[in-house]
């Protein structure tokens, strides 16, 4: 692969009922908020325009009862991840994308990633 793939935990609160999109900044205000802002502008300094970073919304698997507003199964997270990986996209510049399924309560646009042809698994 010709990038560097990187994950983040996606650090979206329920502020605004606004939808977050991949330019919006991650809000240093909260601690997770800080650090994932942290990792991603060193992962960026390091790999500059040959990075990709998947936000991934709330992790979840079959077992568990209560998910958050925003979520995505594991499967989808892999099926993300190979994704990109057998694409091999080559964009001119370290690109983010927001993955979270669609729900009637979703605050997280997933748009981008879907404009490049990743469909969601029920």
């Amino acid at each position: 692969i010709g990038v560097r793939l990187v994950g983040s935990e996606m650090c979206i609160r329920d502020r605004d009922n606004k939808t977050a999109h991949e330019s919006d900044e991650i809000s240093a205000e909260e601690y997770r908020g800080k650090i994932i802002r942290e990792y991603e502008e060193q992962q960026e300094s390091f790999y500059g325009k040959k990075l990709i970073i998947l936000r991934l919304s709330g992790l979840y698997d079959a077992s568990l009862n209560k998910m958050s507003k925003n979520f995505i199964h594991r499967k989808n997270a892999a099926l993300a991840i190979k994704f990109f990986i057998e694409k091999d996209f080559n964009f001119k510049e370290c690109e983010i994308f927001n993955c979270s399924e669609d729900s009637i309560n979703s605050s997280i646009s997933n748009k981008k990633i879907k404009s490049l042809g990743f469909s969601f698994q029920e």
